[in-house]
């Protein structure tokens, strides 16, 4: 019959398009943008400040302290070795030297520095596959 509708080519559409699509492999999470920033930005602040203590440390005679309870002070003091003395003013003192603190600074710049080139390869990696 010319009319049978299982003849119809419309009847095989349905069919057709039930076929699923393959799906698309999952690409590594790419790091944000904005956490690559601060790594750079924390880089550049301690590449400037670390050399800045360094310099304050040695030209600089007297405490740099912050007050804790009970009449404590904890900070840097001098260029020996770390010390606790006690100030005219009856403050418990406890320093470290300031090339101490300067060569802890000059570690987190480097740490800063890696993890921020790590980002940053590791973003350009994923680019190029």
């Amino acid at each position: 019959m010319v009319g049978d509708p299982d003849d119809d080519p419309a009847s095989i559409g349905p069919i057709a398009m039930s076929v699923r699509e393959p799906e698309p492999e999952l690409a590594p999470a790419r790091p944000r943008p904005i956490v690559k920033r601060i790594w750079l930005v924390l880089a550049i602040g301690l590449s400037v400040g670390a050399p800045v203590f360094g310099v304050l440390g040695f030209t600089r005679t007297m405490s740099m302290d912050i007050p804790l309870p009970n009449n404590v002070r904890l900070g840097f003091f001098g260029n020996q070795w770390p010390v606790r003395w006690t100030c005219p003013e009856g403050h418990d003192h406890w320093s470290l030297p300031y090339w101490f603190g300067t060569l802890s600074l000059a570690l987190m710049t480097t740490l800063a520095w890696r993890a921020w080139a790590r980002r940053r390869r590791s973003h350009n990696f994923s680019d190029t596959d």
